[in-house]
């Protein structure tokens, strides 16, 4: 899986770029100033000088005051990144893990046997048969909590996990997730959030691929 990392492309803050021209055009004014006032005399350069010297400074600190401020906030942007990439990696390994790809397998197979019940009625009759079912959907719940804290960002979840999702979503938990059950706010905001991400071009080949497997009742 790769996932492309943007976390050390340098932009020039449009702020720095406004001071740094009002600067320069505060210096030329009181070029202009300086000269329509006192004119070139003897003393012109040093007098000059004293002039500046304190527009100069103040200038400078602006800008070397405004330029760690932008790199402090570069520091914390590509951190941010840099975890957000480590996260989705991680979440992504554990999806194809020995464990999951188990789980996926089982709790597929064991909907397809059970296709009218939903999860809090197969949950009370097959009990240790809907674990793998539920192992899936808290993977995916815990996919959610962790886009809605920032952990994650929403292009990488729709990149990595939007069809996959998408599938499990329509094909197993949507028909079968009880309102009151917290996952079902969950994995619908989930999905919410997948659609409005992804292209539409990309969203109607998801469809078209999900329909195959949905049950008649589904579609």
């Amino acid at each position: 899986m790769a996932i492309k990392d943007e976390t050390m492309r340098f932009r020039i803050p449009k702020s720095l770029l406004i001071i740094s021209i009002i600067g320069g055009v505060a210096l030329l004014l009181a070029l202009i100033y300086y000269f329509l006032l006192k004119g070139e005399d003897q003393t012109g350069l040093g007098t000059l000088g004293d002039f500046l010297n304190p527009l100069i400074g103040i200038f400078n600190i602006l800008v070397l005051g405004l330029i760690a401020v932008y790199l402090a906030k570069q520091q914390d942007e590509q951190y941010s990144v840099r975890r957000q990439k480590e996260e989705i990696s991680n979440l992504y390994l554990e999806w194809m893990s020995e464990r999951m790809l188990t789980a996926r397998m089982s709790a597929d197979m064991f909907l397809r046997n059970h296709g009218d019940g939903n999860l809090q009625d197969l949950y009370q009759k097959h009990l240790n048969k809907v674990s793998d079912v539920l192992a899936v959907m808290a993977f995916f719940h815990r996919l959610e909590i962790v886009r809605g804290q920032g952990l994650v960002a929403d292009k990488d979840v729709c990149d990595v996990f939007g069809y996959s999702f998408a599938w499990w979503y329509r094909v197993c938990f949507e028909q079968r997730l009880p309102e009151h059950w917290d996952s079902h706010k969950k994995l619908e905001s989930l999905y919410d959030k997948i659609y409005a991400t992804v292209t539409l071009s990309e969203s109607n080949k998801w469809e078209q691929r999900i329909k195959k497997n949905l049950d008649p009742k589904q579609v």
